[in-house]
């Protein structure tokens, strides 16, 4: 009894107390937030955090460390989306050297070659949500400037800063389907919300997180796949303002003609959908749509 109380102590301060250090303005989730007893267990097995004080200092100065580490380990469906992780020396993690060039980059690239980034940014999501059936992997900081790309031309993630990492044992399948069948729209101010809600009653909230990792998908069309002028601006997530001059731009701008119209409805779809349920399959039938341009090289000509 006295172990399991001291369990479920370290789990709440963890969650609230840490994940409250670790705020900061744009940051939507981050390792402590939805932190489950099991994760903390895996996370103390390494020299570098055996008791909590360590673990904690390390979740607070150097996050990125232990999510590399946890998903080598752990995860090993989502370790190519991350920087090579070699190995530790005492207290450091040691990982491979890579250059990446800034997805922002990619932007004036031909049409295919954004067309096969795009297939990867919208496969990455997925898998973060369904690759591991013991884990899910919510990243709410997605920016051009988080994003690289290999030599090979494959995205990596290059800053492990805001990943939150959740426990499937605790997604609460009550709650689950209950937000599921919600009658509406579940669009920036609900998604918002929703992170929020998780820094006041992880308890609660992080057993929803299946759900609301939907904001995953988004975030990379709003930000990364779409050049809309109806969803360059967000309310929510750019606290600060952001005008339509100031987005950098989509990598499924200039779509050949024969594309625009249904990429248009599915882009929109993904970014602000309009009936319950409709970013999920916006999301999956545009990568679908892709992966059929990547084949027949539809608008191979085109910029």
């Amino acid at each position: 009894m006295g172990l399991a109380s001291s369990n479920v102590t370290q789990q709440k301060y963890v969650r609230s107390e840490i994940g409250k250090l670790q705020y900061r303005q744009n940051t939507l989730f981050s390792l402590p937030k939805c932190a489950s007893q099991r994760l903390l267990d895996i996370l103390r097995t390494g020299d570098h955090s055996s008791d909590m004080a360590m673990l904690s200092t390390a979740m607070i100065l150097n996050p990125q460390t232990l999510v590399l580490k946890f998903i080598h380990d752990h995860i090993p469906e989502l370790s190519h989306y991350f920087p090579s992780y070699l190995g530790e020396c005492g207290h450091t993690v040691i990982q491979e050297h890579e250059s990446y060039k800034p997805l922002k980059k990619f932007l004036p690239e031909s049409w295919l070659v954004r067309v096969d980034l795009a297939v990867q940014i919208l496969q990455m999501v997925e898998d973060f949500q369904t690759a591991s059936p013991d884990w899910m992997v919510v990243f709410g900081n997605i920016t051009y400037e988080n994003l690289g790309v290999t030599k090979e031309g494959r995205i990596k993630m290059i800053n492990l800063q805001d990943v939150m990492i959740v426990d499937r044992s605790e997604i609460n399948q009550t709650l689950q389907v209950t937000t599921q069948k919600t009658t509406e729209p579940c669009n920036e101010e609900c998604l918002y919300d929703y992170a929020s809600s998780v820094d006041k009653d992880p308890d609660t909230e992080c057993g929803k997180a299946e759900f609301y990792s939907q904001v995953m998908y988004m975030l990379a069309c709003q930000r990364f796949l779409s050049d809309l002028e109806s969803t360059k601006v967000i309310r929510f997530f750019d606290p600060k303002g952001m005008d339509y001059a100031a987005h950098p731009g989509g990598l499924l701008r200039d779509s050949p003609y024969e594309l625009d119209l249904r990429l248009t409805e599915l882009l929109y779809e993904c970014v602000f959908e309009t009936t319950p349920g409709r970013r999920q399959i916006a999301s999956k039938t545009l990568k679908k749509m892709l992966h059929i341009v990547k084949r027949s090289k539809i608008g191979s000509a085109y910029w």
